[in-house]
């Protein structure tokens, strides 16, 4: 296999990841219980959830689409359309499902309940013309973190300020608990 994303649903003790060969699948936290949980999605990219309902969204990079789909692999719907999706990150505080268009260029955020209004985070001039591959979000400071193929960036989603962090080389993969800026030593 190919394992690409992952997420942790701690509520259940679960662990799902995709596949790029076609497959979603979970497991619990010690490993053992390893199920599919579809295998309907071409190449699935990245996975995350709603911490309360367990709703996966699934990034396809193939069929240019974000699906959503219940945690035991049963309602699964073509949720968004987006040119080759990468990324993906549920923030449940304020509904929104953040996403990176790879191809496109930029970063977007959906209402995770109407799919009708998109927003553009970043676009690509301020991405500098880098195709962003994963995001993750942390809400208690308001900020977005992104991966670009060169560099790990945040981006305050309060003041739209934003800075490399960390310059990296073939990086695919970002998850962010939590961020907390560096203060001066006394």
């Amino acid at each position: 296999g190919e394992p690409s994303g992952m997420v942790l649903w701690e509520h259940t003790a679960q662990i799902f990841w995709t596949d790029l060969s076609g497959v979603v699948y979970s497991c619990s936290l010690d490993g053992t219980d390893i199920a599919t949980v579809t295998s309907e999605i071409g190449r699935p990219y990245d996975v995350s959830l709603t911490p309360h309902e367990g709703r996966l969204y699934v990034s396809s990079e193939s069929d240019n689409m974000i699906y959503r789909v219940d945690s035991e692999g049963t309602d699964l719907t073509s949720w968004l359309a987006v040119t080759t999706p990468r990324g993906v990150w549920c923030e449940s505080t304020s509904d929104l499902l953040y996403f990176a268009s790879y191809n496109d260029t930029y970063i977007g955020a959906a209402p995770m309940d109407d799919t009708t209004s998109i927003t553009v985070v970043l676009n690509s001039t301020e991405l500098d013309g880098e195709s962003p591959i994963s995001v993750g979000v942390d809400y208690l400071r308001d900020l977005l973190f992104y991966t670009t193929e060169e560099s790990i960036n945040v981006y305050s989603l309060e003041t739209h300020e934003q800075e490399v962090i960390a310059y990296l080389t073939g990086l695919e993969f970002l998850y962010v608990e939590s961020y907390v800026a560096p203060t001066a030593a006394p």
